[in-house]
């Protein structure tokens, strides 16, 4: 029985033998000869994977010495990355200093001044104006052509002086002007205020004088023992307002010097408006901005300006 058995067990080998042989010479490619018998031997290259298949190359499992280790300088920032420059942080001198820029260039800048009050209504060819006057305006005619904001001024234009402490380019209603803010695009335009606030001057008036030759002259225009409007007809007018400004003929600057400036009743309606405004509104050098008590947000008070300041506002390079 052993003996019958081991020859039809030979029997089924040598068949299986020659099957895969066939398979192997039929030209349709390899065959996996292990798939349904483990005893039976393909070719040495069938089933039998290269000396290294199972085995990866030494250092598969082991990167590079590099990898995973960045490079010394990777998350080390350059030695000023969190270190600005000197300057960063630190403002300029006259950073916290008007002028205030409205919209663009502000085309001045306040400085020291070694200008001292000139008491314009005692000197000779004074023109005194606006005597009493409560709202009004007149016209001045400048003693030479000013410059301002970069445009010439002719003298023939002239120029509008308010009793309510500015000047302007724009003859309109005074009565209409007795606050205002800087800048601004409403009327009036063109603006110099050393104190646009609501006065009413008194027997002093406004006064006008040049002092000088060509091409240093100077022209003064100086609000006299104004006082400030209380806010009601019938009350007294309050405090106190003596102040001048001084055009500079040599380079176009303009001082600005506050005799008085005492008493203002918290209750009057306005605050003072101090600066420059452009010809059309757009632009504005800003001491004060001015404007009125009962808006929102309420007009601060004018408290840069007092008795006894005085500073000069120089034009920028055209």
């Amino acid at each position: 029985m052993k003996t019958a058995h081991a020859r039809r067990f030979a029997s089924l080998c040598l068949l299986a033998s020659l099957g895969a042989c066939d398979a192997r010479g039929s030209g349709t490619g390899p065959v996996d000869t292990d798939a349904g018998s483990t005893d039976v031997a393909a070719p040495g290259d069938l089933g039998t994977p290269p000396v290294d298949a199972g085995t990866p190359p030494v250092d598969a499992g082991t990167p590079p010495v590099d990898v995973g280790m960045p490079p010394g300088d990777v998350g080390m920032p350059p030695g000023d990355a969190g270190t600005p420059p000197g300057d960063v942080g630190t403002p300029l001198v006259d950073a916290g200093t008007p002028p205030v820029d409205a919209g663009g260039l502000a085309r001045y800048r306040r400085t020291a001044t070694d200008a001292m009050l000139v008491e314009a209504c005692t000197l000779p060819g004074a023109q005194r104006v606006l005597m009493n006057a409560d709202d009004e305006s007149t016209t001045l005619i400048s003693p030479f052509a000013l410059r301002f904001f970069g445009i010439t001024v002719p003298q023939s234009l002239g120029i509008q002086v308010y009793s309510n402490g500015f000047l302007s380019q724009m003859a309109l209603d005074p009565a209409m002007h007795f606050v205002g803010t800087i800048p601004s695009a409403s009327p009036p335009n063109g603006v110099i205020a050393p104190y646009w606030v609501d006065l009413v001057t008194g027997a002093d008036g406004v006064c006008a004088v040049v002092v000088g030759s060509a091409p240093i002259r100077r022209w003064i225009i100086q609000w006299k023992n104004a006082h400030f409007f209380s806010g009601m007809e019938t009350a007294p007018r309050a405090g106190t307002a003596s102040f001048e400004v001084i055009y500079n003929e040599a380079d176009a600057s303009m001082d600005f010097i506050y005799e008085t400036i005492t008493g203002q009743p918290t209750t009057a309606p306005t605050r003072a408006a101090v600066g420059l405004e452009s010809p059309d509104g757009s632009l504005g050098f800003v001491v004060c901005p001015g404007g009125r008590i009962d808006t929102t947000p309420r007009a601060p008070d004018c408290t840069s300006v007092t008795t006894g300041t005085r500073f000069r506002v120089v034009p920028l390079a055209d």
